[in-house]
């Protein structure tokens, strides 16, 4: 069937569709998905600030499609890594996180912030964790031991009370 011969096809005016399209944004899946995981940690405005840091973001970047991570989980990998190294950055009051000194204690540290300060859910605190256990043990080779922190509130939303 050729719709430009149906009624509605003769109607629809193209000029003005393209004309009123909206560009999408580098982190959208279908521009993220033909962009190279460099390239996509360079068109992020959001990673612009972070000079210092977009090698090891880069390098974090290239190795999750390696291991076949779905596209917007890798988005969020190398967002919360980003944040994470923000964190700490702006913790230790350096402005930038040395990475050699980087370990348990300060993703403790973010976790309980998220947990505490930022009242996010438990599976926020979750993905943050996952992000960053991936980065020491894949991009550090660092891996993390047990760790100890504040738990946002899962069990009182799953209708536990903790108590026996």
């Amino acid at each position: 069937m050729d719709l430009a011969q149906a009624p509605g096809g003769q109607t629809v005016e193209g000029d003005f569709l393209r004309a009123s399209a909206v560009s999408l944004g580098a982190d959208h899946p279908t521009v993220a998905a033909a962009l190279t995981p460099e390239q996509a940690v360079d068109a992020n405005p959001a990673y612009a600030r972070a000079a210092g840091q977009r090698p090891l973001l880069k390098q974090l970047a290239g190795m999750l499609p390696a291991r076949r991570y779905a596209l917007r989980t890798e988005q969020t990998y190398v967002t919360w890594c980003h944040r994470f190294l923000l964190f700490v950055g702006a913790q230790d009051g350096a402005g930038a996180a040395d990475l050699a000194a980087l370990g348990k204690a300060d993703v403790e540290r973010l976790l309980a912030h998220l947990a505490v300060d930022r009242n996010v859910s438990a599976s926020t605190q979750n993905q943050a964790l996952n992000a960053l256990v991936f980065l020491f043990r894949h991009v550090l080779e660092r891996p993390l031991d047990e760790m100890a922190f504040s738990r946002a509130a899962a069990a009182a939303a799953a209708g536990g009370t903790g108590q026996g």
